[in-house]
């Protein structure tokens, strides 16, 4: 389309599973980006491979309540309130608030995107959208946003970021629902891995959502047409801790919250079991985060192809680890170290000992995660604990020889038939 007709900028739904006839899961959410070529649903690693059209997000959503956590839409869209059955003033409580976030915590781009849909009830709906318009114009007379067309802000994106996307990580601190106002959500977004941290004051710190992002991977549909009922556009992942499914019918979307969430990685405590997980998450800079709790400390830098983490007791006595924790439904994922390959399932519950640590799901074409301690010119052991039980498995990475346990995650591709061979 660019080519032929010249165009400069496409729109692409939210991030949605199985609604309107397709799914789009595990895109950049909120944000712009420089697409493949050869697969719309994925930023471009390099100019060689760049398509000439921007990307950008059709409506904004509020992160902690858009994804999965709840049923229904919250975003800048006014349409919520339709969906939703929500009075009018939800456009001052939520939808304006949600503006403001998006516009002051973006870095380095900060953009809101507003649509309005011809199935909207004009009648009921004109004094919610002239509240909105109302504000965005507020916005700009006071010169926190400037109003812009998609193509004048195509055109600002592509003098800018010329070459390809810059990463971003995405903070929201709390939201405008009682449900969820004391929680905290992180998304992270690079041209090589999307990560999603979730800290939430009664459930502690987890890593929810882990996914590649493959630079040799087409569209699914590159070749041919979708066969199914449904076209899917998802994004290879390791860990999808909120996501939607269909009902045995295949057309009511539901929420799948309950059996996914137990994937995901948190910070522990080797020696105990259960401890306090009340704590705070803290922002140090653009890429960099604190989590604190009673019995530990944990920092998180979100770089461009890596995810580091250091976590430390403040007993300093006390060893600490990453713990992956999985419903044991859940157990296809493949586990890689010491040259040997086997699914989690088939892994004997003991304590091991490898320097570098792959985790790979077969069934996403190997989107996985390498664990390893950072370069210091030796390879340290990682000390590895598998557990099994009837309701939950435990996968923990910590070192018993080192006050603090430092790691570097980097999400990456992997063939399977292949020991180690990344791509």
């Amino acid at each position: 389309m660019s080519e032929s007709y010249g165009v400069k900028a496409i729109g692409l739904c939210r991030n949605q599973y199985g609604i309107d006839g397709y799914t789009l899961w595990g895109g950049w959410q909120n944000l712009p980006y420089w697409p493949c070529q050869k697969n719309l649903w994925q930023p471009a690693p390099a100019r060689q491979v760049r398509g000439d059209a921007l990307v950008y997000p059709l409506n904004t959503d509020d992160l902690l309540l858009s994804y999965g956590n709840e049923k229904g839409i919250w975003s800048t869209e006014i349409a919520i309130l339709q969906l939703q059955n929500l009075p009018e003033s939800m456009v001052d409580k939520h939808i304006n608030k949600l503006t403001e976030h998006v516009l002051a915590a973006g870095s380095p781009v900060s953009m809101v995107s507003l649509i309005a849909e011809n199935s909207w009830n004009w009648k009921c709906f004109a004094g919610a959208y002239h509240k909105q318009a109302s504000h965005i114009a507020n916005l700009q007379k006071k010169s926190w946003a400037q109003n812009v067309t998609v193509s004048e802000f195509a055109a600002w994106y592509a003098g800018n970021y010329p070459e390809v996307s810059p990463s971003q990580v995405w903070y929201q601190p709390g939201s405008w629902n009682a449900s969820v106002v004391d929680d905290t959500g992180i998304l992270a977004c690079t041209r090589h891995y999307r990560a999603r941290l979730r800290a939430g004051c009664s459930s502690g710190l987890k890593l929810t959502d882990l996914r590649t992002y493959i630079g040799s991977r087409r569209d699914p549909y590159w070749k041919e047409r979708s066969r199914e009922r449904f076209a899917r556009w998802i994004t290879p992942f390791l860990l999808d801790g909120s996501r939607y499914r269909l009902d045995g019918n295949g057309e009511v979307p539901l929420t799948d919250i309950d059996d996914n969430r137990p994937m995901h990685f948190r910070p522990v405590l080797l020696s105990s079991e259960e401890r306090c997980v009340q704590g705070k998450l803290s922002r140090m800079d653009e890429r960099s985060f604190v989590w604190t709790e009673r019995e530990l400390i944990s920092e998180w830098r979100f770089e461009d192809d890596a995810i580091f983490v250091g976590i430390r007791a403040y007993d300093t006595a006390c060893r600490t680890g990453l713990q992956m924790v999985c419903n044991p439904q859940i157990l296809d994922l493949a586990v890689i170290f010491n040259r040997k390959r086997m699914l989690l399932s088939d892994l004997l519950p003991s304590n091991y000992s490898a320097s570098t640590l792959l985790l790979a799901n077969p069934s996403m074409e190997g989107a996985g995660l390498e664990l390893a301690a950072p370069d210091r010119g030796e390879k340290e052991a990682l000390d590895i604990r598998w557990e099994t039980g009837q309701s939950v498995c435990r996968l923990t990475v910590g070192n018993n020889f080192r006050p603090e346990l430092c790691l570097r995650l980097k999400p990456a591709a992997c063939r399977l038939n292949a020991m180690l061979e990344m791509v």
